[in-house]
């Protein structure tokens, strides 16, 4: 037990293992996968737990184009409304992310929790 906790006890482990230290980001990822493979169904005793979570876990490294990816290993042509689905989903989350990073929103967003704030207290 003591040898499996000293590896990660080394600087170099701590480095690597740092950036999953945001919650944010963790949360944003336990989402999508949340999102894939919802609680109300159990899937946690099949293969197709692993294959839902592996499916959030693309989706969130790669985008919606994991799905295109996924059917050209299996050996199945991506049809033309899976194309169009990909695109249009992927344009809308680069549009949402450009939207959340202007100054603009963040402004208008810090205004609504000040206003919050003043209406609790």
């Amino acid at each position: 037990m003591e040898r499996t906790f000293d590896e990660y006890c080394t600087d170099i482990a701590v480095a690597k293992l740092s950036p999953g230290s945001n919650l944010q980001r963790n949360e944003a990822l336990n989402s999508v996968i949340g999102s894939k493979n919802p609680r109300i169904r159990y899937h946690g005793g099949s293969k197709r737990n692993d294959f839902r979570v592996a499916c959030g876990i693309s989706q969130v490294n790669l985008g919606y184009q994991y799905i295109s990816q996924t059917l050209e290993s299996l050996n199945i042509e991506p049809g033309i409304h899976c194309i169009s689905y990909i695109e249009r989903m992927d344009h809308k989350a680069t549009q949402d992310k450009l939207r959340k990073n202007s100054i603009n929103f963040k402004r208008r967003r810090v205004q609504l929790h000040k206003h919050k704030l003043n209406l609790d207290g």
